[in-house]
């Protein structure tokens, strides 16, 4: 196991779970397709939600990665474990992919919680 992983199981924010189901994994990546089609709907009407929409695809997708490996996410921290895990996961080939999942994180957390707005073109390139 990388090192990271093993840091986040002793900060308590990741753990090793038993009896995860393929059909949990599968339902994670449904959903992840699903808000991804809908952040594309929602792109000309919502740009706001269109990137929510677009970052929720991305989160779900790299929970159904964790699951997939036989590690659940704890509550503390989620979203930020979620980006951490999935790029010692995926490894240096995807760091790029990382970053722009974890600058996704930080703006969809500043449109939520302070109401920044998001562009168009912010959400289209999210998507």
């Amino acid at each position: 196991m990388k090192k990271i992983l093993e840091n986040l199981i002793k900060e308590g924010l990741l753990q090793k779970e038993k009896g995860i189901k393929p059909d949990q994994i599968s339902r994670r990546l449904k959903r992840a397709l699903a808000d991804l089609n809908n952040s594309k709907l929602l792109l000309k009407e919502d740009a706001v939600g269109a990137y929510i929409m677009a970052y929720d695809a991305m989160l779900q997708a790299g929970i159904a990665l964790i699951l997939a490996l036989g590690y659940r996410p704890k509550v503390i921290n989620f979203h930020k474990t979620v980006v951490v895990a999935a790029g010692e996961i995926l490894g240096e080939d995807y760091s790029a992919t990382i970053k722009k999942f974890d600058q996704m994180r930080k703006c969809r957390h500043q449109a939520v919680y302070e109401a920044e707005i998001i562009s168009a073109g912010e959400a289209e390139a999210a998507i």
